[in-house]
């Protein structure tokens, strides 16, 4: 049987943040421990994705929990400015969110994707004309062509932002800053108004 740490035991958040920057494995893994074995951030977060068959809240836990102790290590988190568990759960409702966005989003590129098959029998029915088609066909292989030639970081970028994805949230998923993520959108934006 699987042993809790009780009430006395829990470390302050100023002792787990001391804990994850330190050398000590021994108070890094009660540190973690102790963020794995919060009822109320597995309970919020188990509530918040409620019955979706998308998302998974042991998979939006462990995401959060990693993305904290990359904070804590990178500086920016501050124990006097926020609470653990409000930071871990500001981090887990923002990966709910963008989860729940991208599957939204893949639900819409698959009924796009539909819409767009020559072979689909809706076509035909709706009367759409099979030139109309192909010329959308051609115009999105050139668009393809010229993302190509922004290079992989650009794409990402300007992918994020054609998504809705705010400056914030594409910082969070490139592992910037927001300015860095607002500098690269302006450039990336640029590179391809010159493209075309």
């Amino acid at each position: 049987m699987k042993k809790h740490p009780s009430p006395s035991d829990d470390m302050s958040d100023e002792e787990i943040a001391a804990a994850l920057r330190g050398k000590n494995r021994k108070l890094q893994d009660k540190a973690l421990q102790q963020l794995y074995q919060d009822d109320i951030i597995r309970h919020t977060i188990m509530k918040w994705v409620g019955n979706s068959s998308d998302i998974n809240s042991d998979d939006i836990l462990q995401e959060s929990i990693i993305t904290f102790c990359e904070k804590v290590w990178s500086g920016v988190y501050d124990p006097s400015k926020s609470k653990v568990r409000t930071y871990i759960l500001s981090i887990a409702n923002f990966l709910i969110m963008r989860d729940a966005r991208k599957n939204n989003r893949r639900d819409n590129l698959l009924e796009q994707e539909q819409l767009s098959n020559p072979d689909n029998p809706l076509l035909t029915d709706q009367g759409i004309d099979p030139e109309e088609l192909l010329e959308s066909k051609q115009e999105r292989e050139w668009i393809h062509k010229i993302l190509a030639k922004l290079g992989k970081r650009c794409q990402k970028v300007l992918g994020l932002w054609m998504l809705s994805f705010s400056s914030a949230e594409i910082a969070m998923e490139m592992r910037w800053t927001e300015s860095t993520a607002k500098d690269a959108v302006k450039e990336c934006k640029r590179k391809l108004r010159e493209l075309f």
